[in-house]
């Protein structure tokens, strides 16, 4: 079976645009613990527009960002479009019922990722306290591998998306260029990336 050939640009990932026919670089899948409830998916990357991205890429490298205790407690994963975009959901339920227990959500279309969201409702985690120079380095790694081009932006320490920021516990690091404005917030209580929005600054 030919490899895949065309992949959304991320850097540590090797995710190559479908137009200019380069290989990417080799991953292991990464394939979460298996139960009676875990979805059924094809491991076939999902294709939006020209853009083919594969699950167990993105999970394995969602590594750098979320303890590995977090991610080997998502047992579940569905895929879904909606509005043009296309929505991965990593998830745990508590038994027997809908309730997530948390999740990630990340979503993304032709032009590369829009969002990503760690959601905790009542997962216990340990805490993990950094810096905020350490997590300004998370922030400029995960720019690069999420982002196309993520290593030309500028990110500053400031207040942005208030539901979510809370001085010296989860705080936000923006960025803006070509009318478009990037947001990566990090937990520094539990030393994580929890969440990354790319928007139009007309929006």
């Amino acid at each position: 079976m030919n490899k895949v050939i065309s992949m959304i640009l991320i850097s540590g990932l090797g995710i190559m645009l479908s137009s200019n026919g380069q290989k990417s670089n080799e991953f292991k899948d990464i394939k979460p613990e298996e139960t009676t409830k875990t979805a059924v998916v094809s491991k076939t990357p999902v294709k939006t527009g020209k853009i083919l991205i594969s699950k167990e890429r993105v999970f394995l490298k969602l590594k750098k960002y979320l303890p590995k205790y977090v991610l080997d407690n998502m047992p579940n994963f569905r895929q879904q479009s909606m509005n043009g975009s296309t929505l991965y959901l990593w998830s745990k339920k508590e038994p027997n019922s809908d309730n997530f227990i948390h999740k990630i959500e990340l979503t993304f279309n032709e032009n590369g990722f829009k969002t990503y969201h760690y959601k905790n409702y009542s997962f216990s985690l340990k805490e993990n306290k950094i810096s905020k120079s350490v997590a300004k380095k998370m922030v400029e790694n995960f720019a690069k591998d999420f982002i196309s081009n993520g290593d030309q932006l500028s990110f500053v320490n400031k207040p942005a998306y208030y539901s979510l920021y809370e001085k010296g516990v989860v705080e936000s690091w923006v960025a803006e260029k070509n009318n478009k404005e990037y947001i990566v917030m990090v937990n520094l209580r539990y030393g994580f990336v929890e969440f990354f929005k790319a928007e139009d600054k007309s929006n």
